[in-house]
């Protein structure tokens, strides 16, 4: 058994007993809870910046298949056309890299823009 699967069923059937019975409107606080029984893990990407500006959002999840970095790149410009021609670069669970590195959907994704510092 998968543990999205067991997690849906620790909170729709707590000690075997049904939510129904014991709590009549279970169905609309676990959709405003966002739980559903066809959970599946979706990576996070993150924009920063210029980035969120472009593309009117500061985070996003999306299912995603194990990829590059590269392949996700062309995906997100595919996504958000507003970012064709934009400088950024890619970090993998807060690391900077290069584009050969895998993502999947358990991934956090951040776009950041050049930044300068000391």
């Amino acid at each position: 058994m998968n543990a999205a699967y067991e997690s849906w069923q620790n909170i729709s059937r707590p000690n075997g007993y049904p939510y129904p019975k014991r709590w009549p409107g279970w169905p609309k606080t676990l959709t405003t809870w966002k739980v559903s029984k066809n959970w599946k893990p979706m990576a996070t990407i993150k924009y920063f910046g210029m980035l969120a500006e472009a593309t009117g959002l500061q985070e996003e999840r999306m299912a995603l298949e194990p990829q590059a970095v590269s392949t996700l790149k062309q995906l997100l410009l595919e996504k958000h056309p507003t970012l064709m021609g934009k400088d950024f670069r890619i970090a993998v669970n807060q690391e900077l890299g290069d584009d050969n590195r895998m993502v999947s959907d358990t991934t956090e994704i951040a776009l950041l823009p050049p930044f300068s510092g000391g």
